[in-house]
């Protein structure tokens, strides 16, 4: 990156706070994918029956093993809080 890229985009995020970027829609444009990506937009959506529901029946064809959606659900959040992706990283790195 060099500077004028830097302010060339700096530009454009405050174009984004004008009037008429408010006005056009720009910065509700801008902002839509991050809101979307945000922690509770994905957590949201993955913890949806349909999301659960895919997963149990991945896992079942892959291990032939009935697992209840909440058991699902708590695993993942298991997952998500953060030691287990800590826990499977060092595993990995360690083969």
């Amino acid at each position: 990156m060099n500077p004028e890229s830097d302010l060339e985009k700096v530009w454009e995020h405050l174009k984004l706070l004008s009037r008429k970027g408010v006005v056009s829609g720009a910065l509700e444009e801008f902002w839509l994918p991050k809101k979307t990506l945000s922690s509770v937009s994905l957590m949201k959506a993955l913890f949806t029956e349909e999301v659960l529901d895919r997963v149990q029946r991945e896992l079942r064809r892959k291990s032939d093993v009935r697992l209840e959606l909440t058991d699902i659900a708590a695993s993942l959040r298991r997952l998500l809080s953060g030691g287990e992706v800590e826990q499977t990283k060092k595993m990995n790195d360690t083969e």
